[in-house]
């Protein structure tokens, strides 16, 4: 072969193993980016759900979070569309509260909490607890007890030796309205606390009976007890257990409920007609229901309020169950009626009603805040059907 022959096949081999390494470059290369892209797709790819999944709306370990009651929650399942429809028809005003195997199933509310602004009722707006506040008072007593302050058998003689038959009446009797002691008279003005509890040991008659007899008179004498041993007022006892320490921030004074821009007004309906009067908050009438009812709430914090106080937050498991044991020949005790599986409160003035019922394990509820009381009727057979509907026997 030549030479220049020779030349030209070298000048051949050269370029043949340029193009065969360039090849082989580019097939690597592109091996390697297909890799890296493949797995920065990945990891894009988990971020990305993790940034779009909602939380569960099991309440076990979020109890304590108000945020999960600060929203309407409305009708998903066909429990929860049953039931909206049911309180729709009944043509209840205020708000509704369901939980359903510790999951929030329905917050929604009915009707106007102010018509003549147009402002809604919602799960924020607020509603008078009525009698449901006698279990915040009988929580501060238990936790007295707990502490060896006081004991559930000692009688009332000490804390107030003029009232009838004081010798006999115990602490107990007290919280389970065995007492026998009823009021005479009601206030005429606003007092401050110490006067109302005076004007209430000294306006008792007694009717010393085995019988139960609701009487509020029991529970204005239990709030005495609470600031003659703790020499705290009832409002600075409330606020530091329940508010501050628990958390439970809408709770709302009288004073400052009249001036919120979340309370619900209070309606009667006359003649079939929705709103047809508002009705005046007397500052009498009601500061006169010093630990017995004249403080303000929302729904999820009276739900959280039953919630944190079965898990032993607010007093221990065994306190409760003390609590919670009803008496002879009655069912009530604690602020609340005791069932096998369920405690039911309830409590109404004017136009505002409350209706409670939650099972003693906490993971079932229903409650319902009403700001529109019919005369011919009450929450209380809405409040059955709809807790009968989560798989009880519902008696109120």
């Amino acid at each position: 072969m030549s030479k220049h022959g020779r030349n030209q096949t070298k000048k051949k081999r050269c370029v043949g193993q340029m193009i065969l390494g360039l090849v082989l470059c580019l097939a690597v290369g592109g091996a390697g980016f297909y890799y890296f892209s493949r797995e920065k797709a990945k990891n894009i790819q988990v971020v990305t759900t993790l940034a779009v999944a909602e939380p569960p709306l099991n309440l076990t370990h979020e109890v304590n979070k108000a945020s999960r009651f600060e929203r309407e929650w409305l009708p998903t399942t066909p429990l929860a569309q049953e039931m909206d429809a049911w309180i729709t028809k009944s043509g209840m005003i205020g708000t509704a509260l369901v939980i359903q195997e510790d999951k929030i199933i329905l917050q929604k509310g009915y009707g106007y909490a102010d018509v003549e602004t147009g402002r809604k009722n919602s799960w924020d707006t607020l509603f008078q607890l009525v009698s449901v506040q006698k279990g915040y008072t009988s929580v501060l007593i238990m936790q007295l007890v707990e502490q060896g302050k006081l004991q559930m058998d000692e009688t009332i003689e000490k804390f107030y030796p003029n009232v009838p038959y004081a010798s006999n009446v115990t602490i107990r009797e007290l919280l389970t309205m065995k007492s026998g002691l009823f009021r005479t008279i009601a206030p005429d003005r606003v007092m401050t606390d110490e006067e109302y509890i005076d004007f209430a040991a000294k306006n008792i008659t007694a009717a010393p009976t085995e019988k139960w007899k609701y009487s509020a008179i029991n529970f204005t004498l239990l709030t005495g007890i609470l600031e003659k041993v703790t020499k705290k007022s009832y409002e600075e006892l409330f606020r530091e257990q329940f508010i501050e320490k628990n958390h439970l921030t809408s709770l709302t004074f009288f004073d400052d409920f009249v001036k919120s821009p979340l309370q619900a007004k209070d309606y009667a309906k006359k003649d079939g007609v929705d709103y047809a009067e508002v009705l005046p908050l007397n500052p009498v009438e009601y500061k006169a229901e010093l630990g017995t009812g004249n403080i303000a709430t929302n729904v999820g914090d009276l739900y959280r309020f039953y919630q944190q106080l079965i898990a032993g937050k607010m007093i221990s498991k065994d306190m409760l169950k003390v609590l919670w044991t009803k008496p002879e020949n009655s069912s009530y005790s604690g602020g609340a009626y005791q069932r096998s599986k369920y405690i039911y409160a309830h409590g109404n003035l004017g136009g505002f009603e409350l209706t409670v019922f939650v099972s003693k394990d906490g993971k079932q509820a229903v409650i319902l805040g009403i700001n529109q009381r019919p005369n011919d009727k009450s929450s209380i057979e809405l409040g059955k059907t709809l807790f009968s509907a989560l798989g009880f026997n519902a008696q109120a």
